[in-house]
């Protein structure tokens, strides 16, 4: 299963015994105010999925066209160093 907003998640995650899988940062702040177990991975993993997603009425906007070129450049900076 994936959603696309922690939040839908976290409601997901109170209400089942289904578990996530996020980056540290997102873990502790998504355990801020929750009674969440939060624990590493029990194994080494180097993959993992980005997905960006926007309305299609943005696709030709200018503003959103910069943000993705600036994402994509980070992302290959990243590939690049651990890749």
């Amino acid at each position: 299963m994936s959603v696309n907003y922690v939040s839908v998640a976290k409601e997901i995650i109170r209400a089942s015994d289904y578990l996530i899988t996020l980056s540290g940062h997102l873990a502790s702040y998504f355990n801020k105010a929750n009674n969440f177990i939060v624990s590493p991975m029990p194994f080494d993993t180097n993959e993992y999925s980005v997905r960006l997603f926007w309305n299609k009425r943005s696709e030709n906007d200018a503003a959103h066209a910069w943000m993705l070129g600036k994402l994509y450049k980070i992302q290959e900076k990243l590939w690049t160093r651990w890749g």
